[in-house]
């Protein structure tokens, strides 16, 4: 066991700078004022990781995913061959720096880390993720008791808010105070834990912030102190308000560290334009006319299944015909695409593109000729697009995937990676070519059902505080750094194969020769124990990620 101080963890899902700093100045957020005038912060750099799966993951490795394996929520469905698998806890390649602390001898706690399920049979206690099928699910936590405790010290503790998307419209301040309860009773749950058991260092999220970004953000111009704000500034406050609540607790000496995954800005419509462009380029095919009879009732049926059948029912409807269901679900993700022709797709949010000779999802190796030549006319088709209204591009700069990730997991990575000039994103898209112009808007067929009014941007807030820090220093940061600088703050060695680094900012130069960072050259964290989830826990991970808005 270290000598070193505890360390404490709290991750604020999606939180920004943007809103923040101006909060904290204007008296809003009193604690993370305090813990960035005594501590050290600056911005933390998630891109090109901005899916929440493969940010957090990175975050808690210290690894790119081309080496841990996450990139999203979950596999890739084309041409409806397989089933949609969900990514989970299991998933991950590489080991936790909180598995590394427990096996140095640590005792640790994590509570609701995203994918992070099965709980860890760590020394200490855990709850995992938003990837947990339910609450009642074996693996939610560790000990295999802790649920029936949490339980009896009555903490309701809700691994997120179900359907906040429909409620955010159809009855907001509903879906505003459910976020309220669960943001509560995970507090709750933290306090308990931290107090009643022993633990070197603790990791806990709130997701909370995240969600009601998601669909509560304002339209652009409103002040940050206006009414338009109050959903999401008021979840902030009381969220300062337990951060402050749950350090109190906490016996000195310990380091604190406030992270997030990733930031946030509005949203914009003009990414999801791409795979009609590529249409009209001929590089994205459709079938003729609809698609097949059956094609379309299966997704007619699918959304109408989903608006007006209670969600009991739809379990049960979802377990007893498995493979129409998923076969409705592939129908919907890839409505009416000719793969056979189709050189060029771009995911949801438009951040990758995917690329293929003409035979997706196979491992036939393409020619790499006309495979460069593809990917080259792709990349010069994305730097050539323009804001229609000031002429500017909207694309900063289009990366190999090779540029980036590098791993045993490069393939699974899109085979583009674009960097979107966001203050140059609308929802609209201009582009030009052998003097015809493609002015697109988003198509019906890729329109989601309930729209994000706010969505994910490339840097996080970090944010250290504690004994071990120097007061006042700007620790510009990568997501990577998170992992090495905990096991450095708890007196570990760091492997020198990580992708990140400890963060030596945050440090004065006599604490950093007091303590010199220990490498470890060789790295035995490969892992491979995938667990095989049940049909139905696929489907409550995939209802809870689509209320969210994660997948379609």
């Amino acid at each position: 066991m270290s000598n070193s101080p505890r360390l404490l963890i709290l991750g604020i899902d999606g939180a920004t700078f943007d809103t923040v700093e101006p909060w904290a100045a204007a008296g809003y957020l009193p604690t993370l004022a305090r813990l960035m005038s005594e501590g050290a912060s600056g911005p933390l750099r998630a891109w090109p990781n901005m899916n929440s799966a493969a940010a957090w993951t990175s975050m808690i490795t210290g690894y790119n995913p081309g080496q841990h394996g996450v990139y999203g929520f979950g596999s890739a469905v084309l041409r409806g061959k397989q089933h949609w698998t969900p990514t989970t806890g299991s998933s991950r390649q590489k080991e936790t720096f909180w598995n590394r602390l427990s096996d140095d001898g640590d005792s640790v706690g994590v509570v609701n880390v995203p994918i992070s399920y099965p709980a860890d049979p760590v020394n200490g206690f855990m709850l995992a993720g938003m990837d947990t099928p339910s609450i009642r699910s074996r693996g939610f936590c560790h000990p295999p008791d802790l649920a029936e405790e949490l339980g009896r010290q009555k903490i309701e503790y809700r691994l997120d808010v179900p359907n906040l998307g429909v409620l955010s419209q159809k009855d907001p301040d509903r879906g505003v105070r459910l976020a309220r309860e669960m943001v509560d009773q995970r507090a709750a749950a933290i306090g308990y834990l931290m107090t009643s058991r022993p633990w070197d260092m603790l990791m806990g999220v709130f997701v909370v912030t995240d969600r009601l970004q998601h669909y509560y953000w304002p339209d652009e111009g409103a002040p940050l102190d206006g009414p338009e704000w109050a959903a999401i500034r008021d979840i902030y406050c009381r969220l300062d308000t337990l951060i402050g609540e749950l350090i109190d607790r906490v016996e000195p000496p310990c380091n604190v560290l406030i992270v997030s995954d990733h930031g946030f800005g509005p949203t914009r419509l003009a990414p999801k334009c791409l795979n009609q462009l590529f249409e009209k380029l001929g590089l994205l095919r459709f079938t003729e006319g609809k698609g097949s009879l059956a094609g379309q009732l299966l997704g007619t049926g699918l959304d109408l299944g989903r608006r007006m059948i209670p969600q009991i029912w739809q379990r049960s409807l979802a377990a007893a015909l498995p493979r129409l269901y998923t076969r409705a679900v592939n129908e919907k993700r890839v409505s009416n695409i000719d793969w056979s022709r189709t050189r060029a797709f771009a995911t949801l949010h438009g951040r990758t593109v995917h690329l293929d000779l003409g035979g997706w999802q196979e491992e036939a190796p393409a020619d790499p000729t006309e495979y460069d030549s593809l990917r080259d006319r792709v990349r010069s088709i994305l730097l050539g697009l323009r804001n229609p209204e000031s002429g500017r591009n909207m694309v900063k700069a289009v990366h190999d995937r090779e540029d980036l990730y590098h791993g045993p997991r490069l393939r699974d990575a899109g085979d583009l990676i674009i960097e979107w000039n966001e203050d140059e994103c609308g929802d609209s898209l201009l582009y030009e070519e052998n003097g015809e112009e493609y002015l697109l808007q988003v198509d019906p067929r890729f329109r989601p059902e309930v729209r994000w009014k706010a969505d994910h941007r490339p840097e996080g807030i970090f944010i250290a505080h504690g004994p071990s820090i120097r007061s006042g220093a700007k620790t510009p940061c990568a997501i990577y750094d998170v992992a090495p600088t905990a096991l450095y703050l708890r007196g570990k060695r760091v492997p020198s194969a990580m992708d990140g680094s400890v963060i030596k900012e945050m440090f004065e130069a006599d604490y950093l020769a007091a303590h010199p960072i220990d490498t470890v050259d060789e790295d035995p964290s490969d892992r491979s124990n995938d667990r095989n989830l049940s049909a139905e826990d696929r489907r409550l991970i995939e209802e809870r990620l689509r209320g969210l808005g994660y997948i379609e």
